[in-house]
């Protein structure tokens, strides 16, 4: 029976002084093309950092696992659509478990195990019962991470708002919990904090501490460039033929929707999280889209060991070691993997 954890907060911790030590990358490593076929990127899902270093890409659309080496080329694909062994029918999360690759399947319920080479050894059916606390709606699918002794962890899908403050979440690739951060936004100039707790399997609290912080104000362009974002996004939805005929509204249209929504002080303090296979937290900073980002990593006892400046476009995917792996689009909307060698 699989697992599901409950997201509750707990109190705050103790709030947090820590000198950042700054880290950078280099040896970046670019993975996907918009004219090599062979090596291009279809929408990317789960990212998983192998044994030896290679990088296993789930590409959902194309109902297949994509693996490349250290130098980012391609060595095999894993798995084709269908509802055979070894197929995929829905591709929604691959892991690893120990030297196993294993890849679930939301419409057929089951998970199937590919050894490091990518040979299918085995399948397993996964029940799971529907569930709904408040505004958090569990899904009927297959488990996202695998633990050692055969139980998994699920991912909810939740709600979000123009301004979020509500809590982010991120499953431990290794199976090591949950990492729930509680950011409310500042409601003046003042000093004001956000809090992280990481939760075990088993819903024992690892470690639940308050990192302080200073607001960083939200700027009338600032609100400008959200509206901006949110018109491009529903530009977007034209693509689909259901979507063609009907105009989205204007960026002064978004900009006066937001106003009326109600604009905070400042910026969110955290705008996005990622776990490494490591167990290190990695947490962006106040940033919008267009701007260069700050995250600040932390270790496992949740203190920070460090902080690196990243492009605000750019989404970290995967992290183990001294490997960094970010997701980035160009204007085409052509998705990259980008490998970062990291330096502490």
């Amino acid at each position: 029976m699989a697992v599901v954890l409950a997201l509750l907060l707990a109190s705050d911790g103790a709030t947090t002084q820590a000198r950042d030590r700054v880290w950078s990358v280099d040896g970046a490593v670019r993975i996907g093309s918009a004219n090599d076929l062979d090596q291009a990127l279809t929408a990317v899902g789960q990212v998983v950092i192998l044994p030896n270093g290679d990088l296993a890409v789930g590409q959902p659309q194309d109902h297949t696992v994509l693996v490349f080496n250290s130098q980012g080329r391609r060595i095999r694909a894993i798995g084709r659509k269908g509802e055979g062994l070894g197929e995929f029918k829905v591709l929604s999360g691959i892991g690893l478990l120990r030297d196993t690759l294993y890849a679930s399947d939301d419409a057929l319920r089951r998970v199937s195990y590919f050894t490091p080479d990518g040979r299918f050894t085995r399948s397993v059916i996964w029940h799971s019962l529907p569930g709904r606390r408040q505004d958090v709606i569990y899904g009927l699918r297959a488990p996202q991470i695998l633990l050692p002794d055969g139980s998994a962890l699920l991912e909810p899908f939740s709600l979000g708002v123009p301004f979020p403050e509500y809590e982010l979440y991120s499953l431990l690739p290794d199976g090591g919990g949950v990492v729930v951060v509680k950011r409310p936004l500042a409601r003046g100039r003042g000093a004001a904090a956000f809090h992280v707790r990481k939760i075990g399997p088993s819903g024992d609290t690892a470690f639940s501490r308050s990192y302080a912080y200073t607001p960083k104000p939200l700027r009338p362009s600032d609100v400008t460039g959200i509206a901006r974002a949110l018109h491009e996004r529903f530009q977007k939805r034209r693509e689909n033929p259901a979507y063609r005929d009907v105009p989205p509204p204007g960026v002064r249209e978004f900009e006066s929707a937001l106003r009326d929504y109600g604009v905070p002080a400042a910026l969110v303090p955290i705008t996005d999280l990622a776990s490494g296979q490591d167990r290190t937290i990695w947490l962006k900073r106040e940033a919008l889209s267009d701007t260069p980002a700050t995250w600040q990593v932390l270790g496992l006892g949740g203190d920070v060991i460090g902080t690196i400046a990243l492009p605000g476009d750019q989404r970290i995917v995967a992290a183990r070691g001294d490997v960094l792996v970010v997701l980035e689009q160009d204007s085409l909307d052509v998705p990259y993997l980008v490998r970062y060698r990291l330096r502490r």
